[in-house]
């Protein structure tokens, strides 16, 4: 995924950017060298954590791709495609893909959620 990035700065020896992409604007460790402010990396992106239904990823009435940010929560609305197992999927975010644990998947099939996080990682590509 292409993403500009508008800010970095660093919090206990932690890079952290405010991107723009396509999608929207997020907030995100990096991972690697830190970019500079202008630079337009493309990267794959991680979320950290085990999510879990009604916790952290909902049912999402909205079925367009988006990313938005308030303070240092990360919100995503993706589209939903479930792994064969039941512990991992896959959340579509425009052309992106982005792997996810998931505690237990939902007893309906989902077509577009929102997942809410504050360990959104980036990792840069073409380095």
């Amino acid at each position: 995924m292409k993403i500009k990035i508008n800010q970095t700065h660093e919090d206990h020896n932690k890079v952290i950017v405010k991107f723009y992409s396509t999608n929207g604007n997020g907030i995100a460790f990096w991972n690697g060298t830190a970019p500079n402010i202008g630079d337009t990396p493309d990267v794959e992106m991680d979320i950290d954590e085990v999510l879990c239904w009604h916790k952290n990823i909902i049912p999402s009435p909205p079925k367009t791709p988006l990313i938005t940010f308030s303070k240092n929560t990360t919100q995503i609305i993706a589209r939903l495609i479930h792994d064969l197992d039941n512990d991992h999927a896959v959340l579509k975010l425009g052309q992106a893909i982005i792997l996810i644990d998931i505690e237990e998947q939902h007893p309906q099939q989902s077509d577009f959620v929102q997942v809410t996080t504050t360990k959104l990682h980036l990792y840069p590509t073409n380095t």
